[in-house]
């Protein structure tokens, strides 16, 4: 009868069975560390707080073309809408608004007529 032969592996060393040397994955792991950290402070970064400007009025009652400017930009706005000091208030033809300042006084603004939020 054949007896089976024992079967022998060679014994390798760790460094030598792995398909890259350690320097390297010690390298690719620093490299990833590194990388991910600096993602992680763009991503998590909380940006320096800017002060608000001042609300100066509210929009109470808004009926048709009222437009509002306000640092360059203009915009067609709604009932209830805050203002900040500062911003232009037109109405246009047809168009009616009513303005409630910080204090409690209200303007209102007929057709075809422009105002501007000053500060006291």
């Amino acid at each position: 009868m054949n007896t089976p032969k024992p079967l022998h592996h060679e014994s390798k060393p760790i460094s030598q069975s792995l398909p890259f040397s350690p320097k390297v994955i010690v390298l690719f792991t620093g490299l990833a560390l590194i990388f991910g950290s600096i993602i992680a402070v763009l991503v998590f970064h909380t940006p320096t707080p800017t002060r608000a400007r001042i609300i100066g009025a509210r929009l109470d009652l808004v009926s048709g073309d009222v437009a509002v400017t306000d640092q360059g930009t203009t915009s067609k706005e709604l009932s209830g809408t805050p203002l900040a000091v500062g911003a232009h208030i037109a109405t246009g033809k047809g168009a009616r608004a009513m303005v409630r300042t910080a204090d409690g006084a209200a303007v209102f603004l007929r057709d075809n007529t422009e105002i501007v939020l000053a500060d006291k």
